[in-house]
């Protein structure tokens, strides 16, 4: 299904509710009884803005979304991008969710969450015990080439938070310019939350109980993320888990990680992930 554009008559005409850093939308349907909402989450450093499409998205199949403020991410306040800390962003969804649940009471809380942003919704949904109704997980961060993290971890044992490394994606998809060693630490820290809190299921069957159906979409040209551990962690709830991979050879050079956008992905892979996107949320 083609995303509806601003010149759409159907364009699905959204009713924020709640604070400016909750940033919740209701389609016009959902008014009277919302019963789902979807938190979308940025990838590290990754711009708001960038994940309208898939805002939009969510609202023309009638959900309601919500967009949080993440601490650091406001480019308006560069000090805190130079020590944010994986609980500051856990905090974040700890006061999202309850801001959605006095606005929306009764709404199962279900993810979008884009690389880090999708680690970030499970790190938090298993370390605060609040169940996900269903979780979609674009390039989920939950674990790393071999080779990336060391380095940072040293980087983050010598210099400040504040120094600034250069980053892989395009420019304009950037909430600021270079991505703070303090906000490298805290994705670190936040694997380590996630890691040590699947070591705590028991094996499959426990996965099964507490992971949510998930879709998750991928590339198998993905240079960050380490695909072996998202075949394991995919297995372990076989039964719920749609696994979408992309064959796509990025649109634009520079993208080294999965797209969320037409320009990103190309026309095609676009099409392709969002209408299998939108028969698995008809389910």
């Amino acid at each position: 299904m083609p995303l509806p554009t601003k010149s759409d008559p159907k364009r699905p005409r959204s009713a924020p509710s709640g604070s400016p850093e909750l940033n919740l939308s209701l389609p016009p349907q959902a008014f009277a009884a919302c019963r789902e909402v979807f938190l979308v989450l940025p990838g590290l450093n990754l711009a708001h803005a960038k994940l309208e499409p898939l805002r939009e998205f969510l609202l023309a199949h009638g959900h309601a979304v919500a967009l949080p403020a993440l601490t650091g991410y406001a480019p308006a306040d560069p000090e805190a991008w130079g020590r944010v800390r994986a609980g500051d962003w856990l905090a974040d969804l700890d006061r999202a969710t309850a801001e959605i649940r006095q606005c929306l009471p009764g709404a199962a809380i279900s993810l979008l969450g884009v690389s880090m942003g999708a680690l970030l919704g499970l790190a938090w949904s298993l370390t605060r015990r609040k169940p996900l109704r269903r979780a979609i997980l674009l390039a989920p961060a939950l674990q790393l080439k071999w080779h990336l993290a060391p380095p940072l971890r040293v980087l983050g044992a010598a210099l400040p938070g504040r120094l600034r490394l250069p980053s892989l994606g395009p420019p304009e998809y950037l909430a600021h310019r270079g991505t703070s060693l303090a906000a490298y630490m805290a994705l670190l820290d936040l694997l380590k939350t996630f890691h040590a809190a699947m070591g705590r299921l028991d094996g499959a069957a426990g996965a099964a109980e507490v992971l949510p159906p998930q879709f998750l979409a991928y590339s198998p040209r993905d240079e960050l993320l380490s695909l072996p551990y998202l075949a394991r962690y995919s297995a372990l709830a076989r039964e719920r888990t749609k696994v979408h991979a992309l064959a796509h050879r990025p649109a634009r050079r520079g993208a080294h990680h999965l797209g969320i956008d037409a320009h990103t992905l190309g026309d095609s892979e676009w099409a392709a992930l969002l209408a299998a996107l939108a028969s698995w949320l008809e389910r």
